[in-house]
Order: C-alpha cells, then sequence, then structure tokens
C-alpha cells in the first residue's frame, strides 16, 4: 500500500549556524527516513494508519520501529531494531503508541516495547511537540479537523524517549484514519 521501498537513517551532526555576527554551535542526533516507489490511488484505501518512531542516544545506543495497519486495525507491517554495544539486532514490536483522538501535540505519554535477541526493550517517553494535518484529497491542508468524513490525521513530531536511563530526542510519526466519527 506504501511505496515498494523504505529506509531510515539514524545520525550524529555538529557545525556552525552563523547568522549575522552570531555564530551558534549546533551538535546532536536525526533520523532520516525516505519512502521510495508508488503511492496513493485505489491501494490507499487499505491503509489505515501507521507508526513510525526512531532514537539515537549519546552512548551509541539506538531504536527504531514501523507499524502499519489497515482500516480495521490488523496489522499489515510490523518491523524493529535495537542497536546495543554497536551491534544491531532486529526486533519484535509488542507495544507502540497509537494515535488516539486526543489528537495531543505536547505531553502525551507515550510507550514502547520491543523484544530482541537480547531480550524485551521497554522505552518510556513524553511527546514534546507535533504538528498535525488532515487529508484532503487530493493533498494535504494545515490543521486537523476530526469532524469531516472519515477523517485521516497525520502527527509528526518529537519525543523525548528514556531507555534504561538514558535519554534522548527522536522522530515520533503517527497517523490513522477515524471512520468511528462518520455518523
Amino acid at each position: 500500500v506504501w511505496a515498494t521501498d523504505h529506509y531510515e537513517q539514524l545520525y550524529r551532526f555538529s557545525g556552525e549556524l552563523r547568522l549575522e555576527n552570531r555564530t551558534i554551535a549546533l551538535r546532536g542526533t536525526g533520523l532520516r527516513d525516505h519512502s521510495r516507489g508508488p503511492r496513493g490511488g485505489d491501494k490507499l484505501k487499505l491503509f489505515g494508519g501507521h507508526v513510525l518512531i526512531g532514537t539515537l542516544y549519546g552512548s551509541g545506543k539506538a531504536f527504531g520501529l514501523q507499524r502499519m495497519y489497515s482500516p480495521e486495525g490488523k496489522t499489515t507491517l510490523d518491523t524493529g531494531y535495537v542497536v546495543v554495544d554497536r551491534q544491531f539486532h532486529h526486533a519484535e514490536v509488542l507495544e507502540v503508541p497509537m494515535l488516539d483522538e486526543a489528537l495531543r501535540i505536547t505531553g502525551e505519554p507515550l510507550r514502547v516495547r520491543l523484544r530482541s535477541a537480547l531480550g524485551e526493550h521497554l522505552i518510556e517517553g513524553e511527546l514534546m511537540k507535533a504538528s498535525l494535518t488532515s487529508a484532503y484529497m487530493p493533498g494535504m491542508a494545515a490543521g486537523a479537523d476530526l469532524l469531516m468524513p472519515n477523517p485521516f490525521i497525520f502527527s509528526q513530531g518529537h519525543a523525548r524517549w528514556t531507555w534504561d536511563g538514558e535519554t534522548a530526542y527522536g522522530l515520533t510519526e503517527r497517523s490513522r484514519y477515524f471512520p468511528e466519527r462518520c455518523a
């Protein structure tokens, strides 16, 4: 339903931002994700939403996941990973924070549970800031509207994630159809 390829790149960056006579040192981590291939059209009726989360910690530890599901809530893609001691491990996705009707843009408690060959990993977080949009065919418009017929809400933002006492910030992207809102 969503493209033919998808990749994610966790990275570190450092540099300087120069504005007129000011220089600001920058240092941090990030996640770049990109999908390729055909999207949309009639196949989009099979897409009910998704959760995409990825975070790189200062120690080098990392985790990421992607879950996609049908409009009925059936999981159609479930993939996760952890990086511990510079070793990549595929992980089973046990729990993800799905988008709910509250549509919070900040302060939402979040929880991820993954299981890898190393055991179970509990990662707790808090949504720091997200932006919300609604899909209006043929494109997207700013703002979220749960009152429109069969609303599809897209939330993209950042969260603070704590895993075994270490804290980092990462991408937290979620979407969902809310067909029950259509009365």
